[in-house]
């Protein structure tokens, strides 16, 4: 447990820690930073772990055990924060300074989290495994469950690798065809939404915009230059247009 959960704790206090070396400021974005390093370096440890397990158990050594298992698991992790590390890169190209924000830190928080996870993996394996040959020969007997999901996994894999083309194919078009679904959705918010359908809440939410001239909330983006102040008087004189126009509309019942 102790090898498997230690590298992601870490993990979180180091990407944290840099973050606010490098002056990154919390906001609502950054908030679910730790969840996610937890998730993403949670997997990778758990395969980790998983691997030198099973390795032990084919009767390896323990440094034999980490050591294969870095060799074989360790590209899979490596892609994993690969692909979650371009995506942050992609934000880059938001618009919004607060997006580039979020990416940028999340680009370096997965960084860290990578290396933490390959370092201290094999690291807390070293200084905390003992007694493995034991270990084996009393988990061979009782691993049921596991051996199941051993057989499992074979299966998949076998398959997998008789027709790697197939199944490329097969999973490009899924992802083709979810990404047109996704383009073609139009954006938008209303209470209803947020609510279960065929819900007493629907109706709940249907006499609401009744008694109060509409329950859906109205977001105003308003762009500043990037040296002004939201607090400056300039930008405050800009909110307090918005905020006349908005009262004056017709259909708009609070502002």
């Amino acid at each position: 447990m102790i090898i498997a959960a230690g590298p992601p704790l870490i993990a979180i206090l180091l990407a944290l820690g840099a973050l606010g070396w490098l002056d990154f400021r919390l906001n609502m974005f950054l908030n679910v930073m730790t969840p996610l390093i937890l998730v993403i370096s949670f997997s990778d440890s758990m395969q980790l772990t998983f691997a030198t397990r099973d390795r032990l158990l084919a009767g390896e050594r323990k440094f034999e055990a980490l050591n294969n298992a870095i060799l074989i698991v360790g590209p899979a992790c490596v892609l994993t924060h690969a692909t979650a590390a371009l995506s942050f890169v992609a934000l880059q190209f938001s618009s919004s300074e607060l997006i580039r924000s979020f990416g940028e830190a999340g680009f370096i928080a997965t960084i860290i989290a990578l290396a933490a996870v390959l370092v201290l993996m094999p690291l807390l394996g070293v200084l905390l495994l003992r007694g493995e040959s034991a270990f084996a020969a009393q988990v061979a007997r009782s691993d049921f469950g596991v051996e199941a999901l051993r057989r499992f996994c074979g299966f998949v894999a076998a398959r997998m690798v008789r027709r790697p083309g197939l199944y490329s194919l097969s999973g490009f078009l899924v992802v083709a065809g979810l990404g047109f679904s996704v383009a073609s959705l139009e954006p938008r918010y209303r209470l209803a939404d947020q609510v279960p359908d065929k819900q007493q809440a629907v109706a709940a939410s249907n006499r609401l915009d009744a008694k109060l001239t509409g329950a859906n909330p109205i977001d105003v983006l308003i762009e500043f230059p990037r040296d002004a102040s939201l607090y400056a008087p300039e930008s405050l004189e800009v909110i307090a247009k918005v905020h006349a126009i908005l009262e004056k509309q017709a259909g708009v019942g609070n502002v």
